[in-house]
């Protein structure tokens, strides 16, 4: 495996855990103090800089400072986090470890939780950052307390609790495009044992960033509406619950507009050749005119020139109760939730002006998890938490279909195709952990999590091939049973620096590819494995007025689950074994009272090992050929994987009599990776720039702003992916701007 030069190991991962909110909040500066942050990393509150993990934490005012208004753009603040999507779903990729699959049963390696509720559906896992209280990023393997395939790390969404006391703010924003944001939450007390909240976000973008020259539709826009209702239940001193309702829905086509990638050649050119040389043409003036006819790039890569329009409607409906009762020696706490979402997408899938193939893609998902933990409340050397997890995880495509003049690159003579598929998967699990003071500055944690899962398939693949129809049914189940655990040591060195040290083990379940274009189901993949070390510090100083944590890993990655595409048709397999090594370091620093600074770094290295995967080369005439290769990739990076990441965050206040003048900005920079395993198409490096200028008078009741976004307009795409239908990119947003005002009550 290559090494990184020692000098560079030190560096990685950014903090907008510093960043300072404009008023009293979470990580605030008082003065010049960098006041403590309380995290649930390990299902209870601690202290930020106490827990042997690897994490950042915003509040919500962090993350609007930074330009951070969903899940989508949380790398901008996250060294060695990558948001990219699989079409419309979410597939978030944390130190090289990450699922490119959103075929229906497959699941993130890098889950969402949301307050503790795992979130299966990657389709509606791009979350608006609408009134929450914070979100917690945890890095490496969490395979004990959270769970749920967290082999890579997870993202905890924590929502703002109801007050007793009445409060609450209205947001308004206008931005290019025709972008209007409508925020709203309020929150107060019904009884004396009662209180409730009402968070509602609306986007509308009236515009799209590009256009499809073919149908002169604006498109790549995302509209959304995300609505909250939290209700807090405290009947006496000892209990607590808490009951959420949540309602998403999302319409728009971003990551699904896609175009050829500069260089690339659409495969219209390659049926245009095919015809051309089947009517008896010359090859070399076939190969001309197909080359003069397949679709290229556009000069505005947020232009594409697909034959029909590519578009995603989602909606989703989440309930969850939380219920905590404190008796004398331990907490009991039992999480339920339940998720309903349903999604009607259509894709053109080689998005050339001809009717190549196009999907529609509708599915539904049905989501029920419940979780019991026992947490010890005593003042003891021993602190422990044990549970019971389960799982029912219930997607389907209900009318998967291919349609267009291609569909013989599936099947000669095929003129359609369709699909109806469930995986149903049921998963349980027992876990516990325990903390024990080996001295006043030293602690041991040591955690162990077993869980079995068993996946059952059934369909049917209905073939056309003109008048003749052939229905071919399949059906499946498979089991897998594995241990994860954490063993970890930290030490006090003084009273501003901790060490750590961990060894933990994390794993993704099994899955069926469930797109069964041939009617014969394949085997499924084998778990996910990951073994994580890690060497860490945490400290505080210059009297609290710095914080820098660092951390040194080393990932040994077997079985991995990737994706290649044939004929439009995203397909899973596993890839024998993987090495990754990398640091993480931040720095929060209160440089003067109207200054704080906030600076994260990422490296990875990572080579794959014994894999036999497909190298994917243009043809020349459109299109791409696929070769299977042993030991084809042997040696090259993990996709989506920069080998360098990092942020700088500057935010500067003057405090007046008429009000309070804050100045926040965000730099970004990748230095690129690659989208394929065969290492042929990478993603250039890039740098962002957010900024956001606001006045909010001496009451605090009012606050205008002015705000921008990927200032330098820089190119970038969010999905990349290359198959027999080219190499075809969909772009992340432009250069975008706006004002707004908030007032506060």
């Amino acid at each position: 495996m290559r090494l990184l030069p020692v000098s560079l190991l030190i560096g990685v991962l950014a903090s907008s855990v510093l960043a300072t909110p404009p008023a009293r909040g979470e990580g605030e500066v008082s003065g010049l103090v960098l006041e403590e942050i309380v995290v649930t990393a390990q299902r209870r509150e601690e202290s930020l800089q106490e827990v042997p993990v690897t994490l950042l934490a915003f509040t919500s005012e962090m993350l609007e400072e930074s330009g951070i208004p969903t899940t989508d753009f949380l790398a901008e603040v996250v060294p060695n986090l990558l948001s990219n999507r699989q079409l419309a779903g979410s597939t978030p990729y944390l130190r090289g470890v990450g699922t490119s699959n959103g075929a229906v049963g497959d699941e993130n390696s890098i889950p969402l939780f949301v307050d503790g509720v795992y979130s299966a559906s990657m389709y509606a896992n791009d979350q608006q950052f609408n009134n929450v209280e914070r979100v917690e990023v945890l890095k490496g393997p969490q395979g004990t307390l959270f769970g749920r395939n967290a082999s890579g790390g997870l993202i905890h969404i924590i929502t703002k609790d109801p007050t007793h006391e009445r409060s609450g703010n209205l947001g308004f924003s206008y931005g290019d495009y025709e972008t209007v944001v409508v925020d709203f939450y309020a929150t107060g007390g019904l009884t004396d044992t009662i209180a409730a909240d009402l968070s509602i976000r609306y986007r509308d973008q009236g515009d799209g960033y590009g256009t499809n020259l073919t149908t002169g539709t604006s498109i790549n826009f995302m509209d959304r509406t995300s609505v909250r209702t939290k209700w807090l239940i405290t009947p006496n001193d000892k209990a607590r619950i808490t009951l959420t309702g949540r309602y998403y829905e999302r319409t728009g086509d971003m990551a699904m507009a896609r175009g050829p990638i500069p260089g690339a050649l659409g495969t219209d050119g390659a049926l245009v050749f095919q015809r051309c040389v089947g009517a008896g043409g010359d090859p070399a003036s076939c190969g001309a005119a197909a080359v003069g006819a397949a679709t290229k790039a556009q000069s505005n890569r947020q232009d594409v020139t697909a034959d029909t329009d590519s578009i995603g409607y989602t909606e989703q409906l989440s309930l969850s109760a939380n219920i905590e009762y404190q008796f004398d020696n331990f907490d009991l706490v039992s999480i339920t939730g339940y998720q309903d979402t349903e999604m009607e997408d259509f894709l053109d899938q080689d998005s050339t002006p001809l009717p190549v193939v196009n999907a529609p893609l509708p599915r539904e998902e049905d989501m029920f998890s419940q979780e019991f933990q026992l947490l010890s409340n005593t003042d003891s050397p021993l602190s422990w938490i044990v549970g019971l997890y389960y799982l029912e995880f219930e997607p389907s495509y209900t009318g998967f279909g291919l349609r267009g003049v291609g569909l013989p690159l599936l099947a000669p003579g095929l003129t359609s195709l369709d699909l109806v598929v469930t995986q149903e998967l049921t998963s349980q699990a027992v876990f516990g952990q325990v903390e024990y003071d080996l001295s006043n500055r030293a602690t041991l944690t040591a955690g162990l999590r077993y869980t079995e899962d068993e996946r059952d398939i059934s369909g049917s693949t209905h073939f056309e091939f003109g008048p003749m129809m052939v229905d071919s049914p399949f059906s499946g189940r498979e089991s897998w049973a594995e241990p994860t655990w954490r063993l970890a040591l930290n030490f006090q060195a003084s009273d501003d620096l901790m060490l750590f040290g961990s060894y933990s083990r994390g794993f993704k379940s099994g899955v069926y590819n469930s797109v069964v274009t041939s009617g014969v189901l394949a085997p499924p993949v084998n778990p996910e494995i990951l073994d994580a070390y890690e060497f860490g510090f945490k400290s505080d100083l210059m009297s609290n007025r710095v914080r820098l944590n660092g951390t040194v890993f080393f990932y040994d990655y077997t079985d991995l689950q990737l994706t290649a595409v044939s004929a439009g048709i995203i397909r899973l397999s596993n890839a024998a074994s993987a090495e990754v090594m990398g640091a993480d370091l931040e720095l929060v620093a209160s440089v003067s009272e109207p200054l704080d600074l906030r600076l994260g770094l990422g490296l990875l290295d990572s080579e794959y090992e014994n894999y036999d995967c497909v190298i994917t080369s243009p043809t020349g005439i459109g299109g791409n050929d696929q070769t299977p290769t042993p030991g084809g990739c042997n040696g090259n990076s993990l996709i989506r994987a920069p080998e360098f990441s990092g942020n700088i965050g500057l935010t500067h206040r003057v405090y007046s009599e008429i009000g309070n003048f804050r100045t926040s900005v965000n730099w970004y920079f990748n230095d690129g990776f690659y989208w394929e395993p065969d290492n042929r198409v990478k993603e250039d490096a890039y740098d962002l720039l957010n900024a956001e200028v606001s006045w909010t008078n001496a009451a605090e009741s009012l606050r205008l702003r002015v705000f921008g976004n990927n200032l330098t307009d820089t190119e970038y795409a969010v999905y990349t992916n290359s198959g027999q239908f080219g190499d075809l990119a969909a772009m992340a947003p432009p250069r975008t701007w706006g004002v707004g005002f908030n007032v506060y009550w």
